[in-house]
């Protein structure tokens, strides 16, 4: 039951988290408060409030879904290790993903600078 109860907390959590993300990617910068511009019948200072909560919500229900599901994350990297290495791409793949994001964000490399200077302009 808690499994279940921390499983559907870390996926609402997401699909709030997710949201709020795509609401103020395109709702325009503070300048428009001013102007009582919302989405959702929300401001933008109320979307940032909902996405931090979600978040912190996220992260705390995500390490505890790690924690629950420990035993399984381990076998399965087990798992991946000892057979052959082109049935380990979803980990490898996962990873140089998550590093590219990261880089090209840091680093303002293409296609990630294009994301970021279009949120630029929106807003």
């Amino acid at each position: 039951m808690i499994r279940k109860f921390v499983s559907l907390t870390v996926f609402f959590s997401f699909v709030i988290l997710f949201a709020s993300s795509f609401a103020l990617y395109f709702i325009p910068g503070a300048q428009t408060g001013a102007a009582g511009w919302s989405f959702l019948a929300l401001s933008r200072h109320q979307w940032t409030d909902v996405h931090i909560s979600s978040g912190i919500l996220f992260l705390a229900f995500g390490l505890w879904h790690t924690v629950l599901t420990w035993k399984g994350i381990v076998a399965g990297f087990r798992k991946a290790a000892s057979i052959h290495l082109k049935s380990a791409w979803p980990l490898t793949a996962a990873l140089i993903l998550n590093f590219f994001i990261l880089a090209g964000t840091l680093g303002h490399i293409q296609p990630v600078e294009t994301v970021l200077s279009y949120y630029q302009q929106v807003k």
